[in-house]
């Protein structure tokens, strides 16, 4: 041993019975311990703050490990260090008392239902809001402080070092962002589309030849009879940059005059419902009586829609070029075609809200099937720590 190194000796109590026997004391019943802290002080074992049963606990491992602790035993005063230091910290004894089954319960319950909670609060606050800033940030508000309120449980896992509440963090983290993706890509695709509706004007009896400059801000349109849509002059395409995915289709919406003079200021429009010159069956495009429309337009707040109007004002200059169709200077209007209007305006919020009730079911799935998977996750590791018998140099850590 390299002069000057200390040495750390813990003493088997088993060695010092006889006339020392009475200075340790005993345990009775392991409930109270006589004598304990007096041998304590002599240095003999040391407590480090633990109750009656930790120590008893550990006290087969410190009476295997007496002999090891003694000089010229090979083990270097590191893992003696290390010993001592796991000490201090109170290691778990090697045998736990099992837990109340209703316990168990409670901590399933918890983990299926907090997170499920804050993805239904994240998803409907997103999906139904109306479009206005006050009623956007309110929703985004409420997906921050769901993550916000996740992290104050992560951080009670760090100073508390109980499982569930890494687990109610790392779950309400997941739920609520992902509840914030679902709602905003529903508010895109369905509701902000009702929410326009409500807050524009609608227009009866339109001409499609005659100038659209009047009713741009139109929500829905009902056109005059004779209207139709030109289903030969149909048009889609795929945009490159996205890989091929989504198939972008138009076809003009004419009368006998504009279908004289071949010129197009109305356009019916869908996604994935034709084929790059054939087939255009979006909406009611294929019925007679169908002659109303609702209204796609660029809406700045909403990425998708900015895309998808984009895409749609890219296919009419493709359009026009390909059937030698003329386009008037103002912007060409799109529309979904439909039989009334008025009642495809009052179904997209009802398919909001069906959407994002489905989503929530879904995801209480989901929610059960995690508390289940990390509730048996966490009693195998604690199974296996009760059969790892803890040695000097290595005793059983806590449970992540």
């Amino acid at each position: 041993m390299p002069a000057g190194q200390p040495v750390v000796i813990i003493m088997d109590p088993s060695l010092i019975r006889g006339s020392h026997a009475g200075g340790m004391g005993r345990y009775d019943g392991g409930q109270r311990r006589t004598g304990t802290t007096a041998a304590a002080a002599r240095g003999l074992v040391p407590t480090f703050g633990r109750s009656a049963a930790q120590d008893e606990a550990l006290m087969p491992a410190l009476q295997s490990s007496a002999l090891e602790t003694t000089p010229g035993n090979g083990r270097s005063a590191d893992e003696r260090r290390q010993l001592l230091r796991a000490l201090e910290k109170g290691s778990r004894p090697s045998q736990s008392r099992p837990q109340d089954p209703q316990v168990h319960m409670q901590s399933v319950g918890a983990m299926v239902a907090v997170p499920w909670v804050m993805f239904v609060i994240a998803i409907f606050a997103t999906a139904l809001m109306p479009p206005t800033a006050l009623a956007r940030i309110a929703a985004w508000l409420a997906v921050v402080l769901g993550i916000g309120f996740s992290l104050l449980l992560i951080q009670v896992y760090v100073h508390a070092r109980a499982p569930i509440y890494k687990y109610l963090g790392i779950l309400g983290i997941a739920a609520t962002s992902l509840g914030g993706m679902a709602g905003s890509t529903i508010f895109d695709r369905e509701t902000l589309q009702y929410w326009m509706a409500q807050s524009r004007i609608s227009y009866k009896a339109v001409v499609p030849s005659q100038p659209a400059g009047g009713i741009s801000d139109a929500a829905t349109l009902e056109f005059v009879p004779g209207t139709r849509v030109d289903l030969r002059r149909s048009f889609g395409f795929r945009d490159p940059r996205e890989g091929g995915g989504t198939t972008y289709c138009l076809a003009p919406v004419m009368d006998i005059a504009s279908t004289e003079t071949n010129e197009v200021r109305f356009w019916a429009v869908g996604t994935d419902c034709c084929e790059p010159s054939w087939g255009f069956r979006c909406g009611a495009a294929r019925s007679p009586s169908a002659r109303s429309g609702l209204v796609v337009r660029d809406v700045t707040s909403s990425a998708h829609a900015s895309i998808v109007h984009s895409m749609f004002r890219e296919g009419v200059d493709q359009a026009s070029a390909m059937y030698q169709l003329s386009t008037p200077e103002e912007d060409p209007i799109f529309v979904r075609w439909c039989e009334d209007a008025t009642v495809e305006v009052s179904q997209k919020l009802g398919i909001a809200i069906v959407s994002a009730f489905v989503l929530c079911l879904l995801y209480l799935a989901l929610s059960v099937f995690l508390a289940g998977w990390l509730h048996w996750r966490t009693g195998q590791k604690r199974q296996d720590w009760q059969q790892a018998q803890p040695t000097l140099g290595s005793f059983a850590p806590r449970l992540a």
